[in-house]
């Protein structure tokens, strides 16, 4: 796709933003305002305009998307279509409602696990060797801490994905181990199609693999005022994936000793 270049009338058109996520000054020295990461992981830039009285730090995604997409129904919320958050191209923005953006994708994470955006809580933490040998269970990070005397924050980094190992042991958190799975009276359709207790069965499956095999069941057949019916359908499928991503990640990285 061909760069394209629009100037932002909030600045006075002294500002431009790019189909592929650039922005630049026009007057005077004109050059590319160099992006930084802020702590939620999305590109900002620093405009100043001493003339207009601007000094404020504004982020690239939602310069690009009111520079280029329409947003006819006054949506608040822009999201990326691919996840990731740098990468602000045009084709890959776009107008949302809060509650699209929080269940999309690996939103369904995002909402469960927020106690790994904040270590104080009370998270089982489970130590393997860097074979993968379950070695021992930690109720917290902060249980851990105290056992090896030193820092959380490495291990929370492997948790999460960020690091391979520290101190020598790899970590994860417990996940599911031990939770059954509740099916919810909108599963009905399917004792009734096809004369099978789904309850039955996927409470003998791995936590993760059950609810996959549940969101994948219910798209198509819940609602949503929110959303449209493929909106809907699209949602329940994108959960399932992150569960089957889960377990495979847990599987690749530990075998089969953590059942979830």
């Amino acid at each position: 796709m061909q760069e394209e270049w629009k100037p932002l009338n909030i600045y006075n058109n002294l500002i431009e933003v790019s189909s592929l996520g650039r922005v630049r000054r026009v007057q005077g020295k004109a050059n590319e305002l160099k992006p930084r990461l802020d702590k939620g992981g999305y590109l900002y830039v620093h405009i100043r305009i001493s003339e207009l009285g601007i000094n404020k730090m504004v982020k690239v995604h939602r310069l690009v998307a009111e520079a280029f997409i329409p947003n006819p129904n006054n949506l608040p919320i822009i999201n990326h279509k691919n996840e990731i958050k740098t990468d602000n191209r045009i084709e890959n923005l776009e107008w949302c409602t809060h509650k699209y953006n929080v269940n999309y994708g690996t939103g369904l994470e995002r909402r469960a696990y927020n106690s790994r955006n904040q270590p104080h809580r009370s998270c089982p933490i489970l130590q393997y060797s860097l074979n993968g040998e379950f070695i021992q269970e930690f109720p917290s990070f902060k249980e851990v801490q105290r056992y090896l005397g030193k820092s959380y924050r490495n291990i929370w980094d492997v948790c999460n994905g960020k690091k391979d190992s520290a101190y020598g042991y790899k970590w994860s958190y417990k996940y599911f181990e031990g939770k059954k799975i509740e099916v919810p009276n909108s599963y009905t359709w399917f004792k009734d199609a096809y004369g099978i207790d789904l309850e039955s069965i996927l409470q003998e499956l791995p936590f993760t693999i059950a609810c996959a095999i549940k969101y994948i069941l219910r798209a198509g057949h819940k609602k949503d005022a929110s959303l449209t019916d493929t909106d809907k359908q699209i949602e329940d499928l994108n959960k399932a994936i992150w569960y089957l991503k889960d377990e495979i990640k847990r599987i690749t990285e530990f075998g089969d000793k953590t059942k979830a």
